[in-house]
């Protein structure tokens, strides 16, 4: 009788070590990464709102007014070359 309350709690641990990693396999490797997707749509929709800007206005306009926003919102602003730039 014994045998049988072992082989059942050793089983019910096996299930629940297999089900704590499915979920795990699930949640965090299979969901989307909806962190990324913001961060990735923020940075296209400041790209496609400083496109026409600069464009019309030119590039003194565009930094000044860039300028402007992070002092404004309290962000770092840091130029880069286009040679620092990651490959696209």
């Amino acid at each position: 009788m014994r045998r049988i309350y072992l082989e059942s709690f050793l089983g019910l641990i096996i299930l629940f070590l297999a089900s704590l990693k499915g979920y795990e396999l699930i949640v965090y490797e299979l969901n989307t990464d909806y962190d990324y997707l913001l961060q990735e749509h923020s940075s296209q929709a400041f790209y496609d709102l400083l496109s026409p800007i600069y464009e019309e206005k030119g590039l003194e306009y565009t930094k000044s007014e860039l300028e402007k926003f992070a002092t404004a919102s309290h962000r770092l602003l840091q130029p880069h070359t286009t040679d620092e730039l990651p490959p696209e």
